[in-house]
């Protein structure tokens, strides 16, 4: 029984405690940036502000990614209005340049002893120099208006802070990659932390300016992690170049097969879907959309070619322009993101498909038509248009035909048509039959 109310007791402490703690979540960015990172920190930071939160640990070891979305971090960062401290870990881990904009916009920088930070220094060097230049000039207008005042006190600058001491080896060769001490010494990091809690540690240490008002991280602090939910899981799917084109393909045909056949609805409904959801997905990607419109154009003469054949011709223009249009696609990007070329030879095989339906039908449809059309030729008169023995050319119902006669024809007599075999009618005289 004693042994009960400890535990209880203890419970109520620990929970007594959790509630007096600052609840700092972390988001983990482990993988190239793409839309559905964007929405999983978004998300994440928005869940942090409503539940009152002290802050944000990204957890970074970002390789590279699109521009489209590091920007959109970055814009998100920047507009928190909880401290957002970004942590490059663990050992081993490096931070590419071109996902520096989510560095540059985090309210606190550390990185984890044996990690490396990827940074051009060329901005920050023009950038500093150029500071230094503006307080040079305004301490020399100072300077100047003191030889002549008494009381120049209200006028004098603010001393800019001392530049850092760039090494030497760093300006001649251009290094670009520097480990978390480096980095700290040159100013592009505010500490560095062996581990999470000891980051936070450190942040808390340092006051943080957001929105004009002086914020502090309250230490000690709980660290929560915050897991993708399935809605990030499904927006990684349909932003998934393969995925998105085939959900593409699928809303296409579909809408093809509901033109060629109307009324059946069931296929129009699914087309639209697809469709739907594919452009959806291809505004999350680097799309060309002239290269889209390409696409469509090609579904047009697609379908145009199943519902009324043409012997293929517009079929095959259709099948270029979908080929053309797929390839191109997927503009260039930074993550090298393309449609694999088995989705596009799938699809350029599916098309060569339909054509080749499209022109057997044609075909079959044609010989159906002319064997109609020829029999009901057997038993009527017809004009010889020369003098004949044996094969000639008559006129009937307007129509010219090879003809084939049993006895000589003279020119203009009439002709009666008693059979036709491979569109040449074997004809006889009228008077032979009367």
């Amino acid at each position: 029984m004693i042994i009960i109310f400890q535990l209880f007791i203890s419970l109520l402490l620990s929970f007594s405690i959790l509630a007096n703690e600052t609840i700092i979540y972390q988001l983990p960015i482990n993988t190239p940036i793409t839309p559905a990172i964007v929405d999983y920190i978004e998300r994440g930071i928005q869940k942090a502000v409503n539940e009152d939160a002290g802050g944000i640990l990204l957890i970074l070891d970002v390789p590279s990614g699109l521009d489209k979305s590091i920007s959109s971090i970055a814009t998100t960062i920047q507009n928190s209005s909880i401290p957002v401290i970004s942590y490059i870990s663990p050992a081993g881990s490096s931070f590419n340049e071109i996902a520096i904009p989510i560095i540059e916009s985090s309210h606190l920088k550390i990185m984890a002893p044996g990690t490396h930070l990827n940074y051009s220094l060329s901005k920050t060097i023009k950038k500093n120099i150029q500071l230094q230049k503006d307080y040079n000039e305004l301490q020399t207008s100072y300077d100047g208006f003191k030889q002549e005042n008494e009381s120049p006190s209200t006028l004098k600058p603010t001393k800019y802070p001392a530049l850092p001491e760039y090494p030497t080896e760093v300006l001649r060769d251009n290094i670009t990659s520097f480990s978390a001490y480096e980095a700290l010494k040159l100013d592009l990091i505010d500490f560095v932390a062996v581990s999470r809690i000891n980051a936070i540690q450190k942040a808390g240490s340092k006051p943080i300016i957001i929105n004009k008002k002086t914020l502090q991280i309250s230490t000690p602090a709980t660290i929560v992690p915050l897991a993708p939910d399935t809605r990030n899981a499904v927006i990684k799917l349909i932003t998934n170049p393969d995925v998105v084109y085939l959900l593409l393909l699928l809303g296409l045909y579909c809408l093809m097969f509901e033109v060629s056949i109307p009324g059946l609805y069931i296929p129009g409904f699914l087309g639209f879907i697809f469709s739907t959801t594919a452009i959806f997905g291809f505004t999350f990607l680097p799309v060309s959309w002239l290269s889209f419109c390409l696409i469509l154009i090609g579904s047009i003469c697609l379908t145009k070619e199943l519902s009324q054949p043409n012997l293929g011709m517009m079929g095959a223009l259709g099948c270029s322009l979908f080929l053309i249009g797929s390839i191109y696609l997927i503009s260039s990007n930074s993550l090298q993101l393309s449609i694999h070329s088995s989705a596009i030879i799938l699809s350029t095989c599916i098309n060569i498909l339909f054509i080749i339906v499209s022109v057997s039908s044609s075909l079959e449809f044609s010989d159906v038509s002319s064997h109609f059309k020829t029999s009901e030729l057997i038993g009527k008169t017809g004009i010889s248009l020369e003098t004949f023995n044996t094969k000639g050319h008559i006129i009937i119902n307007g129509d010219i035909m090879d003809a084939i006669a049993l006895h000589p024809i003279k020119k203009n007599d009439q002709v009666v048509i008693s059979n036709i075999i491979k569109q040449k009618a074997i004809i006889m005289k009228k008077e032979e039959i009367l």
